[in-house]
């Protein structure tokens, strides 16, 4: 058996008895070049074709795209969760790396997220975050996407007490 990515190939199997080799994982948009050379048990040997065949192109993930909380939102809930649109071109396996904080860029909170979904706890009132995703095929492709920004809601004091019972400066009230 002759395999391997020059033309002719190199020798990668002597005196094989089967009819199956196993050049193990290949790299993605490779051409490969194989042959084969047969004897029978008095020594006629028959020299095969050089065959080729090139291997699949590997698609990075889609950007990440369709933010939620929506970038640049204002009055965000300090309970949001994250979300956003992910996968694949190929249907490769996708998980994602989560970047979030208040500075930019933002620092990477979590690794290897299989879903589209993540919960960053319970947020600071009126502040400004900033997140990304980056997602990650099974075989090591990766697709960074933008950084989005929300701001949380702002606490408002409460209102001023008013109308109260017994009216201010009431007289005559009674004792109970």
């Amino acid at each position: 058996v002759f395999f391997g990515t020059t033309n002719p190939p190199p020798l990668v199997s002597a005196n094989q008895t089967s009819t199956l080799y196993d050049p193990g994982t290949l790299d993605f948009s490779t051409t490969y070049y194989w042959k084969i050379i047969s004897w029978d048990v008095y020594g006629a040997q028959t020299n095969g074709p050089i065959w080729d065949f090139t291997t699949k192109v590997n698609n990075p993930p889609y950007i990440p795209s369709n933010p939620s909380p929506p970038n640049s939102a204002t009055n965000i809930d300090i309970n949001a969760d994250l979300s956003w649109t992910g996968g694949d071109p190929d249907g490769d396996n996708v998980t994602y790396d989560v970047y979030f904080g208040t500075t930019n860029p933002p620092p990477k909170n979590a690794s290897n997220i299989t879903a589209t979904t993540y919960d960053p706890g319970t947020l600071n009132l009126g502040t400004l975050y900033y997140w990304r995703i980056s997602s990650w095929d099974e075989y090591g492709a990766n697709t960074q996407g933008p950084v989005w920004s929300f701001t949380t809601i702002t606490n408002s004091p409460p209102y001023i007490p008013s109308n109260p019972i017994p009216a201010n400066h009431a007289s005559n009230v009674p004792i109970n």
